[in-house]
C-alpha cells in the first residue's frame, strides 16, 4: 500500500507539520535551556516490539523535509529531532529540549510494509505533529514516515550519524572571511537580473522592465524605464556605457516575439534592436564591443557589429538553451536542457556537439563556468556540480558537491564559490543548510557559510574578492533582496 504514495507526493519542502490547519508559534512553555528526561527502556515494553530488519531504527533522526498534503501549506519548521529509544520509544525535540514523548505502537506489517503508531505520553510544549499513523522506510543512513493517506503529511529523516563524517562537518556555521551585506531591497521591485562592472558601478534589472544603477555600491540607485511591453530576462554590460538587455514572449495568447535593447549611456535611454521574432532569449554575453551572443530556447542569434544586425545561427540541439558563456573571443559554450552542451574554438562559426547521448541521468544546465579551455563546471537547479578537464569532452559528478546550483564562479581549478545548498553539521546533530559553499580543493571538500538568508537567484563577480547577488526568500520568491559578498 505504502508504495503508492512516493508517485503522488509533491517535492520535498522545508519543513512542517499538520494536516489542515497549523499553528506556526512556538510555545512558551518550551524552556530556553536544554530539557531531557529519563526514561526506562521498559517503561511500555518488556520484548522488542521491532522486527530484526528495522532496529536500526534506535537512533537520532534530523528532519530534513516533509512531502505530501494537498493544500500545499503547513511545510514550516516545528521541530528539529526525533529519537527512538529501546523498547519502542520516541522523542521529539526543539531547540534542543524535550516537547513530546511516548510510545510506538506495532500497528500492522503486511510484506517490506510496516505500519506504526506514535501515541503522545506526556508534552512539554505545542507541537503540531499529531498525526501519528505511519508507514516505515528505513535505509542506511535515512528513515522515512508515510501517512496511510495521500492528504496527510510524509515525514523525512537523515541519522546524525550522517553528520559526523568529514565530509559534513564544520565547526561553526559561518565563515569569518566572509562578510555579507544587504545593499537594496524593495517590496516594489522584483529582480530579473545584475552586471557589475566594478566594486562601485552596477546595473539591476527589474520585472517592470527598469533598470536600477549604482555608481557607490549599491549606498544609492536611479531608476531609468526601458518602454517595453514585453517581458525582459538578462543584461550585460560590455563597459561603463553600453549594455544589452534581452527578453521576449512564447505563449498560446500573444504572438511570438523576441527582444534586445542597447543602451550607449549607462542606462539612460535603451533603444530596441531588430531581431527575428521567434523566439525568447534569456541569456545574452559579449566578447569586445562588436561580437555579442543572445540566446534562449530555440532562437540562438549573433552580432559582429555591436547589435546593429542579428543573425540566426543553429546546432544540433535536442532541448532548449538557456545559457551562453564565452571564455574569450574564440573558445564559448552554449548549454541547456537534455544535457545539452556545445563548444565553439572559433568565435561562432561551428559549433561542436558535447551532448551525452546515453546520459544515465538528464540534467538541465543552467550555470556554466570555464576557467581556461578544459576546466570547467556545469549544474542546474536539481543536481550536484560535474566537472570536465578535458573542455568538455566528458564530465564527472563531484560526489558530495552542493545541490540545486543557481550560480558558479571558479577562480581556479582548485578555488571556487557555488551557490547552492548543501547540509553540514557542527557536532552532536546541529544540522544547518549553507546557501554559499566555498571549495579550496577542486571540490574535493567545502565549507559553507549560513549568513545568506534565502536561495541566490543569480550573482556577478566584479572582482575576485566582491560579488553582488539577488536573493529570494526560502518561501516567497517575491520577497527579494541584493547583497554584496565581500571574500577577505
Amino acid at each position: 500500500m505504502r508504495k503508492v504514495f512516493y508517485y503522488i507526493i509533491p517535492a520535498l519542502v522545508m519543513i512542517t507539520m499538520n494536516c489542515c490547519e497549523k499553528n506556526n508559534s512556538y510555545s512558551s512553555n518550551t524552556s530556553d535551556h536544554a530539557f531531557d528526561l529519563e526514561i526506562n527502556k521498559y517503561k511500555y515494553y518488556n520484548d522488542e516490539i521491532f522486527p530484526d530488519q528495522y532496529l536500526s531504527i534506535y537512533d537520532k533522526w534530523w528532519l530534513s523535509g516533509i512531502s505530501g498534503g494537498l493544500w500545499g501549506i503547513g511545510y514550516e519548521k516545528d521541530f528539529e529531532h526525533l529519537v527512538v529509544q529501546e523498547i519502542g520509544i520516541f522523542k521529539i525535540y526543539r531547540n534542543d529540549s524535550l516537547i513530546v514523548y511516548g510510545r510506538i505502537n506495532f500497528k500492522d506489517q503486511e510484506g517490506d510494509d510496516l505500519l506504526i503508531g506514535l501515541w503522545q505520553e506526556e508534552t512539554f510544549g505545542e507541537l503540531s505533529f499529531f498525526d501519528m499513523q505511519k508507514y516505515v522506510d528505513l535505509n542506511d543512513s535515512s528513515l522515512n514516515l508515510f501517512a496511510p493517506c495521500c492528504d496527510r503529511f510524509n515525514y523525512h529523516f537523515i541519522s546524525c550519524e550522517e553528520f559526523t563524517k568529514n565530509i559534513y562537518y564544520q565547526e561553526r556555521p559561518e565563515l569569518d572571511n566572509i562578510i555579507v551585506s544587504e545593499v537594496a531591497s524593495n517590496e516594489n521591485d522584483i529582480y530579473q537580473s545584475l552586471f557589475f562592472l566594478n566594486n562601485e558601478l552596477g546595473y539591476v534589472l527589474c520585472n517592470n522592465n527598469t533598470v536600477l544603477k549604482t555608481i557607490n555600491g549599491g549606498d544609492s540607485w536611479s531608476e531609468n524605464s526601458i518602454h517595453s511591453d514585453l517581458p525582459l530576462n538578462s543584461l550585460f554590460f560590455v563597459n561603463d556605457s553600453v549594455g544589452y538587455i534581452v527578453g521576449g514572449q512564447i505563449n498560446s495568447t500573444a504572438p511570438t516575439e523576441s527582444a534586445i535593447y542597447k543602451t550607449e549611456n549607462g542606462a539612460g535611454t535603451w533603444v530596441r534592436q531588430t531581431t527575428p521574432e521567434d523566439g525568447e532569449l534569456v541569456s545574452v554575453h559579449f566578447t569586445n564591443d562588436s561580437t555579442g551572443y543572445a540566446v534562449g530556447g530555440s532562437l540562438l542569434l549573433k552580432t559582429n557589429n555591436g547589435g546593429k544586425d542579428w543573425h540566426k545561427f543553429s546546432v544540433d540541439f535536442t532541448g532548449l538553451i538557456r545559457k551562453v558563456f564565452f571564455l574569450n573571443n574564440d573558445i564559448g559554450f552554449l548549454c541547456g536542457n537534455n544535457n545539452n552542451l556545445f563548444r565553439t574554438n572559433n568565435g561562432g562559426e561551428t559549433w561542436i556537439n558535447l551532448t551525452e547521448q546515453t546520459p544515465d541521468k538528464i540534467r538541465n544546465y543552467c550555470n556554466i563556468y570555464f576557467i581556461d579551455e578544459n576546466i570547467g563546471f556545469l549544474g542546474d537547479e536539481k543536481n550536484i556540480l560535474v566537472k570536465t578537464t578535458n573542455g568538455g569532452e566528458t564530465f564527472k559528478e563531484i560526489p558530495d558537491s552542493p545541490a540545486a546550483i543557481f550560480d558558479i564562479h571558479f577562480f581556479t581549478e582548485n578555488y571556487g564559490a557555488v551557490f547552492g545548498s548543501k547540509t553540514y553539521s557542527n557536532g552532536n546533530c546541529k544540522v544547518w543548510i549553507s546557501r554559499l559553499q566555498i571549495t579550496e580543493d577542486g571540490g574535493n571538500t567545502w565549507k559553507g557559510d549560513n549568513k545568506i538568508e534565502g536561495y541566490v537567484r543569480s550573482a556577478n563577480f566584479c572582482t575576485e574578492n566582491t560579488c553582488y547577488a539577488i536573493v529570494n526568500d526560502f518561501r516567497l520568491d517575491n520577497d527579494q533582496k541584493i547583497i554584496r559578498i565581500k571574500f577577505q
